[in-house]
């Protein structure tokens, strides 16, 4: 009878949501990509925001339990594209930060789940709201979760002119911007 009591209690311990911690650095990554069109077509703009952190509880045996919320700092930008000119690459720094974000107004992006659906194989879909410029959408996440070391990879795509963003573009159109973003992670959560 004790052998069995130990092992419905061990499987209620195991049963329980766990906590975890996501913070910046040590190879966590929050990236975004924007293809351009026109007469750079095939190039894309790649910004990387360094300064984030939040929060996972995760339930391995009821994964629909299981919740996200994530702070992004929109000042924290930054832009290593290496098919501009310097001038040019701060020019796009400028307006992605004054113009796109308004960090001045709304220095950080918001990210928090509303519903986690596994789809099998530790492969899950994050429906959550993403808060952009003081504006919360609806996105989808198709996400990936490695348990044993509690790795995460995800993506999105969401429009721009979803934060009332107008895609950038020059010379009358010849060289634009897709209003497709295509966010993407690479987070470590810890306890």
């Amino acid at each position: 009878m004790i052998p069995v009591l130990l092992f419905l209690g061990a499987t209620a311990l195991l049963a329980e949501p766990v906590e975890y911690k996501i913070v910046s650095g040590g190879g966590n990554l929050i990236t975004l990509e924007v293809e351009k069109t026109g007469m750079m077509k095939g190039k894309a703009h790649h910004f990387e925001f360094p300064n984030f952190q939040g929060r996972l509880t995760y339930d391995p045996q009821a994964p629909a339990n299981s919740k996200v919320e994530l702070k992004i700092e929109a000042t924290s930008m930054a832009c290593h594209d290496t098919w501009v000119s310097s001038k040019d690459l701060q020019k796009i720094m400028d307006t992605a930060l004054s113009d796109m974000l308004l960090v001045r107004q709304y220095p950080e992006m918001r990210f928090t789940s509303t519903k986690v659906t596994a789809k099998g194989d530790n492969h899950f879909q994050v429906d959550g709201v993403l808060t952009i410029r003081g504006i919360a959408r609806p996105i989808t996440i198709a996400a990936t979760l490695q348990p044993a070391g509690m790795v995460i990879d995800g993506k999105s795509v969401f429009k721009m002119t979803s934060y009332d963003m107008k895609p950038p573009s020059a010379l009358l159109g010849v060289i634009g911007t897709k209003d497709d973003m295509t966010a993407s992670f690479h987070v470590t959560a810890s306890k």
